[in-house]
């Protein structure tokens, strides 16, 4: 085999196996039992913020926001920048919907 066709073999074989784990990863992520579910009607906590980090996941009816991790805040206008916090965390003047509860 030339070294152009086994280039060419591991480049797709990384990508099956990229995007595997990205699906798989999902998929489980769904399925953990140690997620928190909180409304998606709350306002000014950073589990439904725009701007909050975590990891989580909207419920087809988009009442409920499941959240599997702490996260981080990007919103440099807040006083939590770049700080970890739970999706509990709040009030925040500075907090913007989530665009996904939409």
């Amino acid at each position: 085999m030339s070294s152009s066709t086994n280039r060419r073999n591991f480049l797709r074989n990384t990508a099956i196996i990229a995007s595997t784990a990205v699906f798989g990863a999902t998929k489980s992520l769904a399925q953990q039992s140690d997620s928190m579910t909180i409304s998606a009607r709350i306002r000014e906590k950073c589990g439904t913020c725009a701007f909050w980090g975590g990891q989580r996941t909207v419920s087809e009816d988009r009442m409920n926001v499941h959240v599997y991790s702490f996260g981080v805040c990007n919103n440099k206008n807040s006083p939590m920048y770049l700080t970890t916090t739970s999706p509990e965390h709040g009030p925040m003047d500075v907090w913007e919907k989530w665009p996904a509860l939409d």
